[in-house]
């Protein structure tokens, strides 16, 4: 409850953030008591046991999971899905995102990575679009395809730095065909894809991501769970942070 009075209920990252700065400044291996604002309302202070903050725990082997991410833009907005609040980013909001090989590492030069990426494509599409909705994605590039020269351009590979060490970036697009049940046929602009690795507790993972521009007359069905967002107003939902960097990217063009 103290914890929510203390929330700015507009600007929740600003907070958070706040908090962990003062914790690193004031909470560290030699905490600074004597000079907290807030030690009054301390409960390890009143203990006595400041100086065993915070309880070390026993370091955990992280899983690696490969995920694929679709950033589907229609009319200067942006599709958006609510996490469940148990599991991987609990609660928080994402782009459409998909397991490429299941609950395990999945790498680039792994058998079928490809053939794992392009179905975990599809299988977004109807996710996140209408289970009737068609596309033929033969037009999209796996990262492995790109590093190999298999693009139109092989040189705009740059390296970008994130919260966890560096990204891969890729630039350009291509063009595929979409079809919604009612038969309406439309043209989409898929990206090359843009690559981060992030650490989050027991996970360790590799997301690929890819932005969907999509027509603005073509008609798209809103699932329960997702939500079309204002790209101006991305920065007011709850993202985990290689999602940011991932909006960050793409959508500061668009």
């Amino acid at each position: 409850d103290l914890a929510k009075k203390m929330l700015i209920p507009h600007d929740p990252r600003t907070s958070n953030q706040a908090v962990m700065e003062f914790g690193a400044l004031v909470c560290s291996k030699k905490p600074g008591c004597v000079l907290c604002p807030v030690k009054n309302y301390c409960l390890a202070l009143y203990l006595g046991v400041q100086a065993e903050r915070p309880v070390k725990v026993s370091l955990r082997r992280r899983e690696s999971i490969t995920v694929l991410s679709l950033l589907f833009v229609r009319k200067r907005r942006v599709l958006l899905k609510k996490m469940p609040e148990k599991g991987l980013w609990p609660g928080l909001w994402i782009f459409p995102s998909r397991e490429v090989c299941g609950m395990r590492a999945c790498e680039p030069s792994s058998e079928n990575f490809q053939e794992n990426m392009r179905k975990a494509c599809r299988e977004l599409f109807g996710e996140s679009l209408g289970k009737d909705m068609v596309c033929d994605i033969s037009a999209m590039l796996t990262p492995d395809e790109y590093v190999h020269g298999k693009a139109e351009q092989t040189d705009l590979m740059t390296n970008v730095q994130n919260q966890n060490g560096k990204g891969q970036e890729y630039s350009d697009s291509r063009k595929m065909s979409m079809e919604n049940p009612a038969g309406k046929k439309a043209d989409c602009t898929i990206s090359f894809p843009f690559s981060l690795v992030h650490s989050y507790t027991k996970w360790r993972v590799t997301l690929y991501s890819y932005l969907v521009s999509i027509e603005e007359d073509f008609e798209c069905e809103e699932k329960k769970g997702y939500s079309w967002i204002s790209i101006k107003d991305v920065d007011m939902f709850a993202l985990p942070s290689p999602y940011r960097t991932i909006a960050e990217h793409f959508l500061k063009e668009v």
